[in-house]
């Protein structure tokens, strides 16, 4: 643009110096009808040249009043030129400089306006994503299980099967204290088949509650074989400890070795490391009659090849020194 104004304001100027050289021609010029054709000098020229008609110094006049008007009208044209052109030149400036702090400043605005929220709410979102999914699969896991406790009320032998199914394939996640409740509510009600109370004895076992302990240590229960089962198999899993009262009906069966021996084979499945405190707790040690310690005797070779005992280490237990005492005893009479 400034270089276009410049190229006009040069032709303009061009033009102005032109019709001065072509006025000041005209204003030297003699009419040639009016002057004899002679050699004249210097002073007879001039003479002569002032001597000029009074129509032709008027008309003069006028052409040089008119250029300079227009020399004046060509002069402000120019100065608002300029004044324009200074103008664009500084909106030109300033866009560019708004330009470039847009160029820098864009990328920051659309990361912090754009990306930066999206990525947030991506990250929100796949949270709320897992917590929904994980939300809804517990709702649907306590329903179906809420139904299985429905369908073993009913005693319907395929209702019931399903159901006890269904237990058992998901006994290994868990259940909530609510649903052992509703389990032990089960094995309570005296309704329910043999066969079923066995099966959700079983799916009871699997993880340490307090209904289980309170179910586990009922002499009641106890009585019952398969449930006597399920009952050593939690006190491994749970610490044999916490169950003398449970143990204790237990080993006042007739057969104390052999519910002596299954409540070994447990711990060496669930509880290796308590083998050894249980031959070490007197609390159960003593609860054993004269004629199983002697008998456990004769069975502990077998017992420590199946577990894989040392035979050293059981020498310095409490059940080896009442097995020996006993055996001591028993030479004397």
């Amino acid at each position: 643009m400034k270089v276009y104004i410049r190229k006009i304001r040069s032709m303009f100027l061009f033009s102005l110096i032109l019709a001065a050289n072509l006025c000041g021609d005209s204003l030297g010029i003699l009419d040639t009808n009016n002057v004899p054709s002679l050699a004249i000098g210097k002073e007879q020229a001039i003479t002569i040249k002032s001597q000029a008609p009074p129509e032709a110094t008027v008309d003069n006049s006028a052409r040089v009043e008119s250029l300079e008007e227009q020399i004046e009208t060509a002069g402000s044209t120019i100065e608002y030129l300029n004044t324009v052109v200074g103008t664009f030149g500084i909106i030109y400036t300033v866009l560019s400089i708004l330009l470039g702090v847009l160029t820098i400043a864009l990328p920051i605005i659309t990361y912090l306006l754009a990306i930066k929220p999206s990525q947030k709410i991506m990250k929100e979102f796949e949270i709320n994503v897992d917590k929904r999914l994980e939300n809804y699969l517990r709702n649907a896991r306590d329903k179906q299980i809420a139904d299985a406790f429905e369908d073993i009320r009913t005693g319907k032998p395929e209702p019931v099967s399903r159901a006890l199914s269904y237990l058992v394939f998901i006994q290994r996640e868990g259940f909530s204290d609510e649903q052992f409740f509703r389990i032990y509510s089960l094995l309570k009600d005296e309704t329910i088949a043999y066969s079923t109370e066995s099966q959700l004895a079983n799916v009871l076992s699997v993880h340490q509650n307090s209904y289980a302990n309170t179910y586990f240590n009922d002499e009641s229960v106890l009585k019952k074989q398969d449930l006597k089962i399920y009952a050593l198999i939690y006190y491994s899993k749970t610490g044999f400890s916490q169950h003398y009262k449970g143990i204790s009906h237990i080993l006042s069966d007739e057969n104390q070795v052999d519910q002596f021996l299954e409540l070994l084979y447990d711990l060496h499945q669930y509880s290796t490391g308590d083998i050894v405190k249980l031959f070490n707790d007197e609390t159960i040690i003593d609860m054993f009659l004269k004629k199983s310690l002697l008998s456990f005797r004769s069975e502990a070779e077998t017992t420590f090849d199946l577990l894989d005992l040392d035979e050293a280490i059981f020498k310095d237990t409490y059940l080896y020194n009442r097995i020996d005492e006993e055996t001591k005893t028993a030479k004397k009479i």
